[in-house]
């Protein structure tokens, strides 16, 4: 078991590591601080992992950048491109405690759910990483039941595909 300081310090540590700036670095270990002994452990491996990631990224210009870098920046194009256009995140990933997994369950978690939704153009978006996504079974469940409802499904394989995929679909429309 290790204590308050060290694990706040060590998590610091971890996200400076891959750049993350102050504010953002408080408020993630503001909220880990919160959890349960056992969770924070995970926690800091996991960030150990994505330190280790970011920083072979950086030495490796040939790694694939993470489904959440890309997502990141697609949202920021989209909303600087399509002013006025609602696009929303839809939390249907990550890790859960097993008391979290069914109270989200009774709250409205789905498997398979896309992860963006832009109800203007009922259009679910899953993103994946530019190399190496594969869609779940649960996904592809999901992506027939939309599509049989009659709305627009897309995957997206990293930024540039989703630029292109979106910008071709707002010309159909």
């Amino acid at each position: 078991m290790i204590t308050d300081e060290v694990f706040i310090s060590e998590l610091d540590a971890s996200l400076k590591s891959q750049v993350i700036l102050k504010a953002e670095r408080l408020r993630l270990i503001a909220h880990a601080i919160t959890k349960p002994q056992e969770t924070r452990d995970v926690i800091l491996d996991f960030e150990a992992g994505n330190a280790k990631q970011y920083l072979k990224a950086k030495k490796d210009k040939k790694a694939v950048r993470s489904e959440t870098a890309e997502q990141i920046d697609f949202i920021e194009w989209f909303k600087k491109t399509y002013k006025g256009v609602v696009i929303i995140m839809i939390r249907n990933d990550g890790s859960r405690t097993f008391a979290e997994r069914p109270e989200q369950l009774l709250m409205g978690l789905h498997a398979g759910a896309t992860d963006l939704y832009v109800p203007a153009w009922h259009c679910w978006i899953e993103f994946k990483r530019s190399k190496g996504g594969v869609l779940s079974e649960a996904q592809i469940k999901f992506r027939d039941y939309v599509l049989g409802i009659g709305d627009k499904w897309l995957i997206c394989n990293g930024f540039e595909d989703g630029k292109a995929k979106v910008i071709k679909l707002n010309k159909n429309n």
